[in-house]
């Protein structure tokens, strides 16, 4: 039977202390702005006032004291939002708001203003270079390892399949194991800015419309980083559908060459993904290993079978990621390492129909240090 674990960020937590908390990446990504300590060729000064901006809007949005257009899924987020803020005691306080939060407060922000693209991508992907460098802290994220009971290698070295949802190289720095990344990692670049990518061979290259700045890779990586777990699934996969669709094309025009004429008006039309397909459909029937980068694994994830061991996850974060563990049949038992009992509780609940064992994880690392 198959072993796979999955590490969240409670482990850069125990061994870097409050430097990746909340607050802290916050109050970095702050201090930062205030003392020169990023690249302004990259991302703005005014980021800073921006965030501010999205937090005094924030008590609007959990009052209910605006009125804006609200999607389906949306609604749910929003309520769900409204909940874990709405009875906090005392004031809220700008650390206190979960930074991927910040992306939802943007999103509802740009729509009450009538903010409209190209603003509102340039707002939404400054505000994340905001939050990813103070999570980097110039590198120190990548040098947790040494600070991890040496236990640890031989802990890990039970499992078949290492995930993580976290973007640091640290586990696989300790271990020289291959380690999965569902949401990115800092030492990964994303494909629109590499200039060898497929994205890159179509004639709207968005390269061009960057400067890449040496040194600052982690702010190029595939790093995802939002306040919905559909909107990451949704990123992490789409590279993976273009691919299925463009190969579904090609093959159909491989079979019967007349059939390029059926996606013809493709090429004229007004909207630029068409345009884009069509483009990707003409380069791969001339190269057939041309692909999009497919670096997000939920696919591994959804396929694999056995005992999953969960550590350092939060039950309240990235729920897109424990519905993949539902819907997977073949995993018939997690482990859960809980930091609070509600915790344990939450995935028990979440988890009716596989067996769920729970342990301490504050007893689990106590054993580990004890050992270094």
């Amino acid at each position: 039977m198959k072993s796979i674990v999955l590490v969240g960020n409670g482990i850069n937590i125990q061994f870097g202390g409050v430097e990746y908390t909340n607050r802290n990446i916050i109050d970095r990504a702050i201090k930062n702005i205030e003392e020169g300590n990023f690249p302004e060729d990259i991302y703005p000064y005014e980021i800073k006032e921006y965030f501010e901006r999205l937090y005094a809007f924030s008590s609007k949005i959990i009052r209910g004291k605006i009125q804006i257009h609200v999607g389906k899924r949306e609604e749910a987020e929003l309520r769900n939002f409204i909940q874990r803020y709405r009875f906090h005691k005392g004031k809220l306080r700008y650390y206190q708001i979960g930074f991927e939060d910040y992306f939802m407060l943007h999103e509802f922000f740009c729509r009450y203003n009538h903010i409209t693209n190209p603003k509102k991508f340039n707002f939404q992907e400054a505000l994340k270079c905001f939050f990813l460098d103070s999570i980097y802290n110039n590198g120190d994220i990548n040098k947790l390892f040494n600070l991890y009971p040496k236990g640890l290698i031989n802990w890990f070295s039970q499992f078949d399949e290492i995930f993580t949802t976290n973007y640091d190289k640290n586990i696989e720095l300790l271990t020289n194991m291959e380690v999965h990344y569902l949401h990115g990692g800092f030492h990964i670049r994303k494909d629109i800015y590499d200039k060898n990518s497929f994205r890159n061979k179509l004639s709207d290259s968005p390269i061009r419309d960057y400067k890449i700045i040496e040194g600052y890779d982690h702010l190029y990586s595939n790093a995802l980083s939002t306040y919905s777990g559909s909107l990451k699934e949704f990123s992490g996969t789409m590279n993976d559908s273009a691919n299925k669709a463009i190969t579904k094309f090609v093959q159909a025009i491989d079979e019967d060459p007349k059939r390029i004429n059926e996606f013809a008006h493709f090429k004229e039309s007004d909207n630029q993904l068409l345009r884009n397909m069509y483009e990707s459909i003409i380069l791969k029937l001339k190269d057939k290993s041309l692909q999009f980068n497919d670096y997000y694994p939920f696919d591994k994830l959804k396929a694999n079978s056995g005992v999953l061991t969960i550590i350092g996850l939060s039950p309240n974060n990235d729920s897109h990621i424990l519905d993949m563990i539902l819907n997977n049949k073949e995993i018939i038992k997690i482990v859960y390492y809980f930091y609070e009992e509600s915790e344990g509780q939450t995935i028990v609940n979440y988890f009716p129909e596989k067996e769920v064992e729970l342990k301490n994880v504050n007893d689990f690392w106590d054993e580990f240090c004890q050992q270094n």
